[in-house]
């Protein structure tokens, strides 16, 4: 088998042993699931083909997406909403587990991948699954978007806390102290601060 056929084997084997635990396929390497009319669980798996001639490597990414924050987050850029992408929160499996640690799914070319792909997904069931459902509500983005990617976490904190009903004078508080603390950080505060305005002029007037 040519590891072109291989590495399709191994994705299919994969997406198969997630569909199995109650996953959809959206496209190639994500899946999703249903939680709620305005949550959904969220599966990436990230594979790299070049760490070994012999063997690919399945890294599954656990994700929360909060439908209604990347709704607002479009209706203020006047854009499309893409229905399953990005998540709003996303880790690897492994920093769910006891182990706290990045997992890589070793896939030989020369190996039924079923065994290994039974084995990721009971990872992403027993650890990835209870930590999108006890996440899915915008009280735990809220809490766990700190410590995401700065200048998407900040756009999507503060329509978080719209989405909670925080006051005017909490939200224009919180986008003046992010932007500031982003020049501190030498972030790229710029790109936070035109998602601000645009969103003061749209959702603050």
């Amino acid at each position: 088998m040519s590891n072109i056929i291989a590495i399709k084997n191994i994705r299919d084997i994969c997406t198969q042993a997630l569909v199995a635990i109650g996953f959809q396929r959206r496209k190639t390497g994500i899946l999703t699931y249903k939680i709620d009319d305005t949550f959904q669980g969220w599966v990436g798996l990230n594979d790299a083909t070049r760490q070994s001639p012999d063997a690919m490597f399945v890294n599954p990414m656990i994700g929360i997406r909060a439908d209604q924050i990347h709704q607002l987050i479009a209706k203020v850029e006047d854009k499309k909403t893409h229905p399953y992408i990005p998540p709003t929160v996303v880790k690897n499996v492994g920093y769910l587990t006891p182990e706290n640690k990045f997992f890589s799914y070793e896939f030989p070319y020369n190996e039924d991948p079923s065994a290994r792909a039974l084995r990721m997904a009971t990872d992403v069931r027993q650890f990835g699954v209870p930590y999108i459902q006890a996440n899915a509500s915008l009280s735990a983005m809220v809490n766990l978007l700190p410590g995401w990617i700065w200048e998407e976490a900040s756009e999507r904190l503060l329509v978080a806390y719209y989405l909670q009903g925080k006051s005017k004078k909490f939200l224009l508080d919180f986008i003046q102290q992010r932007i500031n603390s982003g020049k501190q950080e030498k972030r790229f505060w710029q790109r936070f601060e035109a998602f601000a305005n645009k969103f003061r002029e749209r959702m603050l007037v």
